[in-house]
């Protein structure tokens, strides 16, 4: 903060007490969770003639990882396949423009499948760095880029996702949630 010369009250930084006297007679119930929506999630894509559905809810590793996991999933069905899964992904910023690990997600899994599968990244509670909330990538976005002759590897290394789907306007913006059950990444084959 002093890097940026943004001053803060210190009251803001109050550690949570320890003490257990503080906590008597407290209790904490949980009223929400990603799993609330799996089930009618999963439903939903059957409706729509996927026949077969994956959901995981408990994603939690590095966004480069995950884009290798998922590519090798897809590349082995031959069925009308959707896999639908829940967590948080980790991503270290190297490049200095804007946009969340879920956009990073998306420009990064279109470089790698060059427009192959459809891929949708949200964050759940709209704000992914910026004002989207999501991106999505396609076989349509990925002829539109090659046509315009565009380096997503440009975008990519500047941690600039932000521009490139404003640019190709394939983002999703939901304006404030108030709630956050993770991100959902939604990815098929097209």
């Amino acid at each position: 903060m002093q890097k940026y010369k943004i001053k803060i009250d210190k009251r803001c930084f109050v550690e949570t007490p320890k003490d257990k006297k503080y906590f008597k007679g407290c209790q904490n119930t949980l009223l929400l969770s990603n799993k609330h929506a799996l089930f009618p999630t999963r439903k939903k894509a059957k409706e729509l003639g996927f026949k077969n559905v994956i959901v995981k809810s408990d994603i939690s590793c590095e966004v480069n990882k995950i884009v290798g996991d998922i590519i090798s999933y897809l590349k082995k069905t031959t069925d009308k396949l959707i896999l639908i899964l829940w967590g948080e992904t980790t991503l270290e910023i190297k490049g200095k423009g804007k946009g969340g690990r879920n956009q990073y997600f998306a420009l990064k899994f279109l470089q790698k499948t060059k427009g192959k599968y459809l891929l949708a990244s949200l964050n759940t509670d709209s704000f992914d760095n910026t004002p989207f909330a999501a991106a999505l990538v396609d076989n349509i976005l990925y002829e539109k880029v090659l046509k315009n002759k565009e380096n997503i590897n440009r975008y990519i290394q500047n941690a600039n996702s932000y521009e490139f789907f404003k640019k190709y306007k394939t983002y999703i913006i939901t304006g404030k949630t108030g709630l956050n059950v993770a991100d959902i990444i939604v990815a098929s084959k097209i």
